[in-house]
């Protein structure tokens, strides 16, 4: 009885996308966050699942934000949306990283609906002064029931012959590596990678020069190295912040107005940074932190996002457009 009703309420939701609990709580805007955009996530993934989309899910996504009455939007726009004094929502698709299937696969897609989207440049994955390091330990993990790594300047052994001590071990070699750069190293001497299939995972100059001229495309900053911003010194945090705005103006020969934290969450984010972002001259600003945009709550220097996957079930989206879950964070927040 309990699902039935459940199914007839959800039922009158679609029917009239979303009212009275979205009118009521929802947002103007919701800014979406990707990384990645493939043909094909795979089934023998590790913890970057979250990362990636297919090009089937993202396309369906667009038909599925239209369709329950919400206007895509540029960030440039984002605004003037959020200030109108009326009943319409609108959507943001935005991109962290640089990751060149952005290009090669996410922009077709845009074309096609004529939808704009965002895409967010850390430098130096770009210059190719770093690569990404995360999918070649994934691989390593996923490939091997055994590592050798260091902790602590010793050599331990990890056992990972089981899916959850992989998925386990993920989490703690990344943990590791962010907090001493030499394990990292150490591997690579040891395995031996391949690494210019993790730097070639980004996009390079000369293509993300093309991907900027585009008129659906923003580009926007998302720092140099890709730091916890609050976790450096006053000076480091300001000089990503300003830097990366005028490397990559120098670059594209074009304003660069928008930026997204790295990592972004409220523990990488400090109101050293949002006030940094606002004094430099950037519009607006992005963090992970979960939810909708507001009129007259939302800060455009510290704007939420939310994220998706290919693996959400139907009611989880249901409840993004439909108002539930910024019900549920409301509640929670009193």
């Amino acid at each position: 009885m309990k699902q039935i009703l459940v199914n007839l309420f959800f039922l009158f939701l679609k029917l009239t996308k979303g009212w009275p609990i979205s009118n009521k709580f929802s947002g103007k805007v919701q800014v979406l966050m990707f990384h990645r955009v493939l043909s094909d996530i795979g089934t023998n993934r590790i913890n970057n699942d979250g990362m990636e989309v297919t090009e089937e899910y993202l396309e369906f996504l667009i038909k599925f934000y239209i369709n329950n009455g919400f206007t895509p939007i540029a960030m440039a726009d984002l605004t003037k949306a959020i200030n109108e004094k009326n009943k319409k929502r609108y959507v943001a698709f935005t991109f962290d990283d640089g990751y060149l299937d952005n290009y090669q696969k996410a922009l077709p897609i845009f074309e096609k609906y004529k939808v704009p989207f965002a895409v967010y440049i850390t430098l130096d994955f770009i210059t190719r002064k770093q690569f990404a390091w995360w999918y070649f330990i994934e691989d390593l993990i996923r490939n091997n029931n055994e590592i050798i790594y260091l902790a602590n300047g010793s050599e331990k052994i990890a056992s990972i012959e089981s899916t959850p001590k992989k998925d386990s071990f993920f989490i703690q070699l990344r943990s590791m590596i962010q907090k001493d750069t030499q394990i990292l190293d150490v591997l690579i001497t040891r395995y031996k990678p391949d690494l210019n299939l993790y730097y070639d995972l980004f996009l390079n100059m000369e293509q993300l020069c093309a991907f900027a001229k585009h008129p659906l495309v923003t580009i926007g900053s998302h720092s140099i190295t890709h730091p916890s911003l609050a976790k450096i010194s006053d000076q480091d945090s300001l000089e990503e912040i300003t830097k990366s705005k005028l490397e990559l103006e120098k670059i594209l020969n074009k304003t660069v107005e928008h930026f997204s934290y790295p990592f972004g969450t409220p523990n990488d984010v400090s109101e050293r940074e949002i006030k940094n972002v606002e004094k430099e001259g950037y519009l607006t600003a992005l963090t992970t932190t979960y939810g909708d945009v507001y009129q007259n709550e939302s800060s455009l220097f510290a704007l939420p996002r939310i994220w998706t996957a290919n693996n959400m079930r139907e009611i989880e989206r249901l409840k993004i457009v439909f108002g539930i879950n910024a019900y549920n964070l409301k509640k929670s927040a009193k």
